[in-house]
């Protein structure tokens, strides 16, 4: 089995071209016509870094796994449970996501569609969100700023008065997540971490 390598998010470009040919070659050499990540950075690199490092588009098209799921929903292919009430939720826009790729409104539009939840908006969102701290090699370097940093993105989330902080990129999830257990205790029991993809298992 041939494998692809990690898109190397942070590194030298001039390094790359080699670890780009290889990765592409793998899923045109698997016949794939959509190549879709559940990862901020990847989606960014793949969709944006790539084809301006290489001067010419794929030969794929790239989708984050929000737009999957937004078509799937769209298409009724994913079946929810009956629930009664709501659990307010708010969502957290993962830099790679937003700024970098302007896609504010197809995860918003998958949570609108998700029965059981009512979607809050923190003070800041969209392009003016708050980073979780552990982008670009910040939590690698400076772990206790990433966490400093985290920890006001979930006050801000439990200030909307949502029960649970959603995002899609692993960096957010692992570092809201670290922050989360590192808070006081009256704190952790008001708000959860959860990814949109584990939001959703838990209501199939």
């Amino acid at each position: 089995m041939v494998l692809w390598f990690c898109c190397l998010r942070i590194g030298d470009e001039r390094a790359l071209t080699d670890i780009i040919k290889h990765n592409i070659e793998v899923f045109t050499n698997m016949g794939a016509k959509t190549v879709f990540t559940a990862c901020a950075g990847c989606y960014r690199t793949w969709k944006k870094d790539y084809p301006e490092l290489l001067g010419e588009e794929l030969p794929f098209e790239i989708k984050h796994i929000t737009e999957i799921l937004v078509e799937m929903l769209n298409n009724d292919e994913i079946l929810f449970k009956s629930e009664e009430g709501a659990e307010i939720i708010t969502w957290h826009d993962p830099c790679h996501l937003g700024r970098h790729m302007d896609l504010y409104e197809i995860p918003r539009e998958v949570l609108s569609k998700i029965p059981g939840i009512e979607l809050v908006e923190m003070k800041r969102n969209r392009k003016n969100a708050w980073c979780c701290g552990a982008g670009g090699g910040v939590k690698s370097e400076f772990p206790g700023l990433a966490l400093d940093i985290s920890k006001e993105r979930i006050r801000e989330a439990i200030e909307s008065g949502a029960q649970i902080l959603i995002t899609s990129c692993p960096f957010c999830v692992g570092n809201l997540s670290d922050a989360h257990k590192e808070m006081e205790a009256e704190v952790r029991e008001k708000i959860q971490v959860i990814d949109i993809i584990d939001l959703i298992a838990n209501k199939i």
